[in-house]
């Protein structure tokens, strides 16, 4: 298998659209499955996982195993609009990390 350096997980098919820019996808529905794949991920040396929100909310004790490895990034992705979602909560925390302060 070829190694993969950035992929996005969703339950469903709108994670496709990733496809056309190059990043692998794939859809996952189960924890369990979204569990193992994640790891099979970090083993491969992936560097970013972009996740669908919900899928990011299934798993906060594997978002909390690779939090403090370099890699890989676990990333929420706002793929449904909310009004405060947990993409747009964690990117706030990472923005007041890394400067100090939350400019959003």
């Amino acid at each position: 298998m070829a190694k993969v350096d950035i992929v996005a997980i969703a339950e469903d098919d709108t994670v496709l659209l990733f496809n056309a820019i190059g990043i692998k996808t794939y859809t996952i529905k189960e924890k369990v499955a979204l569990e193992k794949k994640i790891a099979e991920l970090a083993l491969e040396k992936c560097k970013i996982i972009y996740l669908s929100e919900s899928l990011y909310e299934l798993v906060p004790e594997v978002i909390e195993k690779y939090e403090l490895e370099s890699y890989p990034i676990i990333i929420p992705l706002p793929l449904k609009e909310t009004k405060e979602s947990v993409g747009i909560k964690q990117i706030k925390k990472n923005v007041e990390k890394a400067i100090g302060f939350d400019i959003l």
